[in-house]
């Protein structure tokens, strides 16, 4: 499994940004600019509430709607992908290249990887009676290693 590392190397300037406004065919607005800056900085999968918590500490005066609105714009145009909801919550992804999620039960957090073999799976043709298939997406669930750590630096002697 290869982990990804890639998501600060995405962008590196605000004129990368723009660019990726510009292709999807979206204005640059500075509020579109930070909410996209915030997501391809990010080294998690966040929820619209984490990004305007954190777009908020440099635009104070933007609002829980218009990240909402935003990331809504930024999915349909295909800038970044809306992961399944887990806990209650809406996350989403600003890679948008092929590639696989380990969740972690314990602090469910979701890593980027690529599991070798998966680009390879076959859709069952049953599935194709369901009506029409764009992508499948590859989740592997478990116990991250910060978690495993934490619960062997936890155990006592005698435990």
């Amino acid at each position: 499994m290869r982990f990804w590392k890639r998501r600060k190397q995405l962008v590196g300037k605000i004129e990368g940004l723009k660019d990726i406004c510009q292709r999807a065919g979206l204005k640059a607005t500075h509020q579109r600019l930070e909410i996209l800056r915030e997501m391809m900085e990010a080294g998690d999968h966040p929820s619209a509430e984490e990004i305007y918590k954190r777009v908020r500490t440099r635009i104070p005066t933007i609002s829980l709607d218009t990240v909402y609105r935003t990331l809504g714009t930024f999915e349909k145009r295909g800038v970044i992908a809306r992961l399944p909801m887990m806990e209650g919550r809406i996350r989403y992804d600003p890679v948008r290249d092929r590639h696989d999620h380990f969740v972690c039960t314990e602090c469910k957090d979701i890593i980027d990887c690529l599991i070798p073999g998966t680009e390879r799976l076959h859709i069952p043709l049953d599935a194709g009676r369901l009506g029409e298939v764009t992508s499948i997406h590859v989740e592997v669930r478990g116990v991250c290693g910060d978690c495993l750590k934490r619960r062997s630096g936890c155990r006592r002697e005698g435990d």
